[in-house]
């Protein structure tokens, strides 16, 4: 980018930061994202049967297999 762009030294610095610090917050929002999903999930199974909460299981070890897009 810095080529393409001309970038002086100062501002390749601050563009570092600012890739760095979006990392960082994405690296966050995954594992609040993730978090989220187990607390679902839990919620979920606890209304189900035992034979619903295997097939749910079931079904998300299906979904955990497929390519990501």
């Amino acid at each position: 980018m810095s080529r393409h762009l001309d970038l002086t030294d100062d501002q390749k610095e601050k563009v570092r930061s600012i890739l760095e610090e979006d990392k960082n917050r994405r690296m966050e929002l995954r594992s609040q994202a993730e978090t989220l999903k187990q607390e679902t999930d839990g919620k979920i199974l606890s209304v189900l049967t035992p034979e619903q909460a295997a097939q749910f299981q079931n079904g998300k070890n299906r979904r955990a297999k497929r390519p990501k897009r």
